[in-house]
Order: C-alpha cells, then sequence, then structure tokens
C-alpha cells in the first residue's frame, strides 16, 4: 500500500457554484509534489483538471498523468489521491447532488504527516 505524505502547503477550497443540483469545489495547490488529501464517494464524480497537471491513484492503482485541460472520471467507492506535478495546479471536482443534497462521502482517505 503506497503512504502518501501531506505537504505543509495544502490545497486552498473554494465552493464555485450550486446549481441545477451540480457542485463544484475548486482546489488550488501552490506547491507541485503536493498530495491532496481525498475521499471515498458513494457515486462517481468528473475531476477536471483545469491548470496544471497531476498523477493520480485510485485504490493503490496508478491512473497516470493528467495534463490541463483533461478530464478524468473518479469512480464512487474508490479511495482516490492525486499529486500535483506543477505549482499552482488547479482541480475542479463535479459532484451531483441531487441525490441528498450534499457530496457523498464514504470515508476519509487521510494523509501521512510528514
Amino acid at each position: 500500500m503506497n503512504e502518501f505524505v501531506a505537504h505543509p502547503f495544502q490545497p486552498i477550497e473554494t465552493d464555485l457554484a450550486l446549481t441545477d443540483d451540480i457542485f463544484v469545489k475548486s482546489h488550488l495547490i501552490p506547491k507541485a509534489k503536493t498530495y491532496l488529501p481525498q475521499h471515498v464517494h458513494t457515486f462517481s464524480h468528473v475531476s477536471v483538471i483545469a491548470a496544471g497537471s497531476v498523477r493520480l491513484w485510485e485504490d493503490d492503482t496508478d491512473r497516470g498523468l493528467f495534463k490541463a485541460p483533461a478530464t478524468v472520471t473518479i469512480r464512487a467507492n474508490l479511495p482516490h489521491t492525486f499529486l500535483t506535478l506543477e505549482d499552482n495546479t488547479v482541480i475542479l471536482c463535479i459532484h451531483n447532488v441531487s441525490r441528498t443534497g450534499d457530496i457523498e462521502v464514504a470515508r476519509e482517505n487521510n494523509l501521512v504527516e510528514g
């Protein structure tokens, strides 16, 4: 199992919009080599790499490199973790919240402090 270590400069998260049951959360990650503390979601969602580039893991499987502009489907019930490869990377997570009015998080995918 991979051990993902938290970067001292964590993402700046902003809730951008909630309209027509679509919720958009922005993550601005100031520094390259930052692992994002992600979650396991009950339902699949789309992440947009709007600036910069990332490597993505799902359930310890390397899904590869994604360079902006790019979209990737984050599958339900799998822990997912991003590693930024460039400074000032921006990831937009887009969720359908029509089922409960909120983003359904099954569990946290915590990072190791280091």
